[in-house]
């Protein structure tokens, strides 16, 4: 078995986007960020132990990886909630000499 190429393993990335958009359907969106980034900070804190046993650091990569995953589908969501769209760009003649 290879180890992941970065610090979360993709399958829970994307396990991660799917739990988000299902939660981002039925709860309050900025509740479900702090949730995201307290996971996200006890996940770090289990990895920053001088004992981690293999179960600690299996459940801190599943947690920072879901967290990666919710906070990819969180930010557009909530940038677009509060912000709104922006009217598309109007296209821009060319400066050059």
């Amino acid at each position: 078995m290879r180890p992941p190429d970065n610090l979360s393993d993709r399958r829970h990335d994307g396990a991660g986007r799917l739990v988000a958009a299902w939660l981002l359907d039925r709860y309050f969106a900025p509740l479900l960020g702090a949730v995201s980034l307290l996971a996200a900070a006890f996940g770090a804190s289990l990895l920053a132990r001088e004992t981690l046993s293999t179960p600690q650091a299996l459940v801190a990569i599943a947690l920072l990886g879901l967290t990666s995953g919710v906070e990819v589908d969180l930010l557009p969501y909530l940038v677009v909630r509060y912000f709104g769209r922006s009217p598309p760009l109007e296209p821009q003649s060319n400066s050059w000499p």
